[in-house]
């Protein structure tokens, strides 16, 4: 399967921009929310979102480091 550079960093951004607006929704409900374990809840996962975000910046830049050797 051939897949162009271009191709795989528009699906990559587009995750990119999900896990962001995951982890943004999460502390809004982290804010809104007077429960203290839902509070826990929210943040932890909206750093575990955050983490998915610093992977897939990695991952991009890996991938721009490759595209620009060949």
């Amino acid at each position: 399967m051939n897949v162009s550079y271009d191709k795989i960093m528009d699906i990559i951004t587009i995750e990119l921009h999900d896990e962001l607006m995951c982890a943004e929704k999460c502390k809004w409900l982290m804010k809104r929310t007077i429960n203290p374990i839902r509070k826990i809840r929210c943040y932890f996962d909206a750093k575990r979102y955050m983490e998915h975000v610093f992977g897939i910046e990695l991952v991009m830049r890996k991938l721009e480091k490759l595209e620009k050797e060949s």
